[in-house]
């Protein structure tokens, strides 16, 4: 789940986003793809009228395909950072040695 959370305790108005649930949070995703997923999210949960965020979202997923075909966004955006557990440690081991005969 996601949502907006205001709080009041020490008389200011603050707002904080809880991505909960969401693919969003997972480790598994390249930056790209986070930053992408963050600024879906931000205009989903805005007050713009529903065709101005369609439009926004439209054009800057637009944009973001054009920037990597044109190859202008940087490799590192694209690495995935995720630690292996033992099991796909075996796995990975096993599939190098069958291949490897």
């Amino acid at each position: 789940s996601s949502g907006i959370n205001a709080e009041y305790g020490d008389g200011n108005f603050r707002e904080e986003r809880e991505l909960k649930g969401l693919d969003i949070v997972r480790r598994d995703w390249s930056e790209l793809a986070k930053d992408a997923g963050t600024f879906v999210l931000d205009c989903i949960l805005s007050n713009k009228k529903r065709d101005t965020v369609l439009e926004e979202i439209h054009s800057y997923l637009t944009d973001i395909g054009k920037q990597v075909t044109e190859r202008k966004i940087p490799l590192q955006k694209f690495v995935i950072h995720k630690s292996l557990t033992n099991l796909h440690l075996i796995t990975l081991t096993r599939n190098h040695s069958v291949m490897s005969r």
